[in-house]
């Protein structure tokens, strides 16, 4: 019985689309606190690594590169925590190979920006 739950299930390394964004909503959802009034907070980006075995890194980068896997992501994890799509966190997605498919979520590092006058009395500046 144990080969059949395994083919209901599907592959042990293969990710697909709705278990994707399951797993990723799962793991970001784990990042939340609550603030002083009880709100849901989330950090500022979250870093969410995906490994897949090495036959599989094409097809999930392909999941990745389509906008609507990130809309149902952030759709199901406002669903999910109670929140408004905009208070999201921003979501950075990094493919890599291993052995096993995993999805892990991590804060990101805050980005620092730099704005540079171009042009007119403050060029330079």
């Amino acid at each position: 019985m144990g080969w059949l739950s395994d083919l209901l299930r599907g592959g042990d390394g293969e990710l697909g689309w709705d278990d994707l964004i399951r797993r990723t909503v799962e793991e970001v959802a784990k990042l939340r606190t609550y603030g002083q009034r009880g709100e849901t907070v989330f950090p500022e980006d979250v870093i969410v690594r995906i490994t897949v075995p090495e036959g599989s890194t094409a097809v999930l980068q392909g999941f990745i590169d389509k906008p609507e896997l990130d809309r149902e992501v952030g759709a199901a994890l406002a669903n999910k925590c109670d929140v408004a799509v905009d208070a999201l966190p921003s979501r950075e997605y990094i493919v890599s190979v291993a052995d096993r498919a995993s999805v892990t979520a991590s804060e990101g590092l805050a980005k620092s920006w730099r704005l540079v006058i171009a042009g007119g009395d403050l060029d330079g500046q």
